[in-house]
């Protein structure tokens, strides 16, 4: 049996709570999210500011 996400009818903001819940996500001062790189790449989202990767 699949379950929906716990938070699912708070919309977007119980979606970005249930992915802090499983550590994908950490919640930064000002309304800012860390988002580790493994995550990021691998859903094709962008950077936005913040310290470029070393290459």
């Amino acid at each position: 049996m699949k379950l929906p996400p716990q938070h699912i009818d708070e919309g977007p903001k119980g979606i970005l709570k249930d992915l802090e819940a499983l550590g994908v996500i950490q919640f930064l001062a000002g309304e800012r999210i860390q988002m580790p790189d493994v995550y990021r790449i691998a859903f094709t989202l962008g950077r936005r500011g913040g310290v470029k990767p070393l290459r």
